[in-house]
């Protein structure tokens, strides 16, 4: 049996495991909570994105949850093992001298060798960005005013009904919005990948502090060397890189939103041309037959105009909502391929 320990090395991981878990996890669950769950402007179209958008968040906390109560016990485990030595070291003592001790060591005596434990950290560093933001509503807004709005006057004196009043609302989300979210994602995936690498190296200092093997195989440092090494650095790396799958994803649905609405900019100018046309005709004739024919021209227009967008809003809409919904399935997919890699973020 080879056995080389020092406890304060034990104790001062311990001490930087707690503080991951009371101060690096804490900022990643409080940013998750204020920009991953940020819906503002996931309006009319994109609304459907909300609930696939929450599903992901709340998954994320659960997995910091798990993170930190698993933290815990791990340093609770290790202080206990550093207890457990200090016990044993002073059963020796009291076996070594069998007929008794008649000396005693002056008050603070120590070991040559004996090193100051202050290499571990407190903690990696996690302080995120608030995610970039760019509105795209506002432009496309104006788009469809400039391009419709003389039209939509004309129509609303007619008719008595304001088609873009009512339609913009119900349609215009702000594909900004999604990428915001997005970036927020990204910053989570650079968090954790700091705590792996900052559990990683406090796992440096202590292992050339603890060295145990019984019976030609490794002992307790080697099993808490793999628990570190190999459960918990990876599944930190995996959950980040389960939020930079959700970066791109978002990204992409941002870009396939934006199509859907290019596609409602192009309806809106076909059926424009047909109505200022029309209108002019319309404005201009003393022919009663004309006038009916143009008036009728008017009105189905602007009826068929109103189905074909809602037939466009609809599909996109639920193109969209796939979307959502194939992010979900990914993330999920994806965890249960990383090999074990989320066991460690189990809820214990």
């Amino acid at each position: 049996m080879t056995l080389q320990v020092e406890t304060r090395y034990l104790y001062g991981y311990a001490g930087q495991l707690e503080a991951n878990k009371d101060d690096a996890l804490v900022s990643l669950e409080q940013y998750c909570r204020q920009h991953c769950l940020d819906f503002d402007g996931l309006d009319g179209t994109l609304y459907p994105a909300r609930w696939g958008m929450e599903r992901l968040a709340d998954s994320m906390l659960d997995a910091c949850g798990s993170a930190k109560q698993g933290l815990w016990l791990t340093a609770y485990d290790l202080r206990n093992a550093a207890k457990a030595y200090d016990a044993a070291d002073v059963s020796s003592a009291e076996q070594l001298w069998t007929a008794g001790r008649a000396w005693s060591m002056p008050a603070g005596y120590r070991e040559v060798d004996v090193a100051a434990c202050d290499a571990f950290s407190q903690g990696a560093s996690v302080a995120l960005p608030a995610p970039p933001f760019k509105s795209e509503v506002g432009q496309v807004k104006d788009a469809v005013y400039q391009l419709f709005g003389t039209v939509n006057d004309w129509v609303a004196r007619l008719t008595g009904f304001d088609l873009l009043e009512k339609l913009i609302p119900v349609t215009l989300g702000d594909s900004g919005a999604v990428r915001r979210v997005g970036a927020a994602w990204g910053e989570m995936e650079h968090g954790l990948l700091a705590v792996a690498a900052d559990i990683d190296r406090g796992m440096d200092v202590l292992s050339t502090h603890w060295n145990s093997e019984l019976c030609g195989t490794e002992g307790a440092s080697g099993a808490f060397d793999y628990h570190i090494r190999k459960r918990w650095k990876p599944a930190f790396e995996a959950v980040a890189q389960a939020c930079d799958a959700g970066q791109q994803l978002y990204e992409l649905l941002a870009t396939e939103y934006e199509y859907t609405v290019n596609a409602l900019l192009f309806a809106l100018n076909f059926y424009s041309t047909r109505l200022k046309k029309a209108m002019k005709v319309f404005t201009t004739t003393t022919d009663w037959k004309k006038f009916l024919w143009n008036l009728w021209q008017i009105v189905s227009t602007v009826w068929q105009l109103i189905v074909d967008a809602y037939d466009l809003l609809a599909k996109q809409t639920m193109a969209f909502k796939e979307g959502i919904e194939m992010l979900v399935a990914n993330i999920v997919t994806f965890r249960n391929m990383m090999r074990g890699d989320f066991d460690a973020l189990k809820t214990l």
